[in-house]
């Protein structure tokens, strides 16, 4: 699940919010995905409003998660439509035989 702050609650939210932070969050909106670009393979969302309440986590274990990733493999990335800028594309394998 990845989360987005609305134009009209950043002001009150981003101070709460650090890079690398681990937070308990409450008070939020569940939406729908977008259908466009979206950080993780999710079918939610959660939506800040000024309602929503963020503290930073304490005592978490040892063993909680620092990275959680999903590798695609090249020939499952759809080309976007329109500017086409990194990380997308055609996948051509380099010619390595030296002789041509």
């Amino acid at each position: 699940m990845y989360a987005e702050i609305p134009p009209d609650a950043i002001q009150s939210k981003e101070h709460l919010l650090e890079v690398d932070g681990i937070y308990n969050i409450s008070k939020f909106k569940v939406m729908n995905a977008k259908p466009t670009y979206k950080p993780f393979d999710a079918q939610l969302m959660m939506e800040f409003s000024d309602f929503t309440i963020v503290t930073p986590a304490r005592n978490l274990p040892n063993t909680f998660p620092v990275y959680i990733y999903s590798l695609t493999q090249f020939e499952s990335i759809v080309p976007a439509i329109g500017p086409i800028q990194k990380f997308t594309g055609t996948f051509r394998k380099p010619n390595l035989d030296k002789t041509k």
